[in-house]
C-alpha cells in the first residue's frame, strides 16, 4: 500500500520528525477497523495487526484515546486539526469524541480547526473548546509560518489606512 501510494520515501523523514519532537508528537498505540461489520480494536504490537493489510483503519482505539486524554489534561495550549476517525459512522466516532471531549474538559487554551472537526464537535455536542475554526489548513499554515494572502492584505491595508482611523 505505502509503495503504491509513493509514501515509502516519507518513512525516514517521518521517523526523524517523530524522534526530534518527542514527546510533543505522540502516535496511536491501537486502532479500530471494520471487521465483518463490527468495530474491532487492534493493538499495534499484537499479532492481529496483519488485519491492517486487509481492512481500513477507521478510528483510533480506546487505549490511544485514554493515552491522549491524560496528556491533554496536563497541557497549557492545545492545537488540533481534523477528526481521529470516521466520526460519521457512530461506531467509529469514539476516538474523535473522546479526544475532543478531553480537549473541552482541559484547562488549556484550545484551538480546533477544520470543517470536519467542527462538524463532529456540533454533531456530538462537545463543549469547552476555546476556539473553533473552519480554516484548519490555513490555521496550520499560519502556525507553520507560511504567508497567507489575506493576512498580507490586512497588513497592507493597515499600513495604508492606519492614520485615517
Amino acid at each position: 500500500f505505502l509503495h503504491s501510494k509513493g509514501l515509502l520515501d516519507f518513512i525516514d523523514w517521518a521517523e526523524k520528525i517523530l524522534n526530534e519532537f518527542y514527546p510533543y508528537i505522540r502516535t496511536p498505540v491501537d486502532f479500530a477497523i471494520d471487521y465483518e461489520g463490527e468495530r474491532l480494536e487492534i493493538d499495534l504490537l499484537s499479532d492481529e495487526k496483519a488485519l491492517f493489510d486487509k481492512h481500513s483503519i477507521l478510528d483510533i482505539g480506546s487505549r490511544t484515546v485514554e493515552k491522549y486524554s491524560q496528556l491533554l489534561k496536563k497541557a497549557k495550549i492545545i492545537v488540533a486539526n481534523g477528526p481521529m476517525g470516521v466520526f460519521e459512522r457512530e461506531e467509529f466516532a469514539h476516538g474523535t469524541v473522546g479526544v475532543f471531549r478531553a480537549i473541552g474538559e482541559s484547562d488549556a487554551f484550545s484551538i480546533v480547526g477544520g470543517g470536519h472537526s467542527i462538524a463532529s464537535i456540533y454533531k456530538y455536542n462537545i463543549e469547552g473548546i476555546s476556539h473553533i475554526s473552519t480554516g484548519g489548513g490555513a490555521m496550520l499554515s499560519f502556525f507553520g509560518g507560511k504567508r497567507l494572502p489575506v493576512w498580507e492584505a490586512f497588513k497592507i491595508s493597515y499600513e495604508r489606512f492606519k492614520d485615517k482611523v
